[in-house]
């Protein structure tokens, strides 16, 4: 996606200055578009679309408010940035009525206001106005290291890249932006929560169904088919590799006809052999123990930020740091 601006300035010098700053300043797809006079203006605002208008007030033709009451009937809803001089605030306050998005004096027009000006600007018309501006700038820097993110948590969020905590005001910006369409929310898998405090993170507890042993040991069975005994493989092997009964010390040798093998089975510290055992899970946070059945079954979703979401996010914006080129203005 591009960001489409129209910059209207009848003056060569500062309209090849404002360019200049733009071109540098803003990393990504840029396709800017000038004007010289307000009827220029007016009529490239009939015939395109534009992201941002960037206007200076004083324009042969048709003045920078003149122009906005026309762009105001045509019900344009283009956002406007006005450039005004210097004892011009009259002016600035009439165009911010008229709607006006933001203005700015020509004498503090530099690199970084500009881009300043515009990032808002595009941020205040694209992004819901009710996600705070320290969780947008969390999520540009979330996405600016990875494609997407899991939400394992209301606190924690994890990636193949990070894995970090959040902010109540991040996973609200999350799904607001979800919906507005910036962001592409989709399932990722199913998991349970605590059906007390509705946490994530649990622990599986294994318990012997006679005895609720929490002490379980799982390996090979052994039965001895002339006493019956059935015991762990371990405990019929000596030292030679030869299988003997601990209970009746007979030798075991042909398995089909002294003993068998019937696979693998649990046995608890009280000496209870079981083949299925009683699994439950303990939370983490506030150590209640339950049974599967009980939890809750919540769905974690992915989120990615869509192309053009990353340039509505401004991740694309950025200010040059070479000094020389912050130093310069236009006046």
């Amino acid at each position: 996606m591009t960001i489409q601006i129209l910059y209207m300035e009848d003056n060569p010098l500062e309209r090849e200055a404002f360019v200049r700053i733009l071109e540098r300043s803003i990393k990504g797809d840029l396709e800017l578009d000038t004007a010289v006079t307000g009827e220029e203006g007016i009529e490239k605002i009939r015939g395109n679309s534009y992201d941002l208008i960037i206007m200076d007030n004083k324009m042969p033709g048709k003045s920078g408010i003149e122009i906005l009451e026309e762009l105001k009937e045509m019900h344009s809803k283009t956002p406007v940035i006005v450039l005004t001089g210097s004892g011009d605030e009259a002016i600035a306050v009439q165009a911010m009525k008229l709607g006006a998005k933001d203005y700015i004096r020509k004498i503090d027009m530099s690199p970084t206001r500009i881009i300043a000006a515009i990032n808002e600007v595009l941020l205040e018309v694209n992004i819901p106005d009710d996600i705070s501006r320290e969780a947008l700038k969390s999520i540009q820097s979330i996405f600016s290291k990875t494609d997407f993110i899991n939400i394992e948590q209301e606190i924690q969020l994890t990636s193949p890249q990070l894995t970090e905590e959040i902010s109540p005001d991040i996973l609200y910006g999350l799904e607001r932006l979800a919906s507005n369409g910036i962001m592409e929310k989709t399932p990722f898998l199913s998991t349970v929560v605590c059906p007390s405090c509705s946490a994530h993170d649990q622990k599986l507890r294994l318990k012997c169904p006679e005895c609720s042993s929490t002490i379980i040991k799982r390996n090979n069975i052994i039965q001895h088919y002339t006493c019956g005994h059935v015991d762990f493989e371990e405990s019929f092997k000596r030292d030679d590799g030869n299988l003997v009964c601990p209970q009746c010390g007979k030798e075991l040798r042909t398995i089909g006809v002294d003993y068998t093998r019937p696979g693998l089975s649990y046995k608890c510290s009280n000496g209870h052999l079981f083949t299925t055992l009683i699994m439950q899970l303990q939370c983490t946070e506030c150590g209640e123990t339950f049974d599967l059945d009980e939890a809750p079954i919540k769905i974690i979703h992915e989120y990615r930020l869509r192309r053009e979401g990353k340039l509505k996010l401004q991740l694309g914006l950025h200010v040059e740091t070479d000094h020389e080129f912050l130093g310069s203005s236009v006046s």
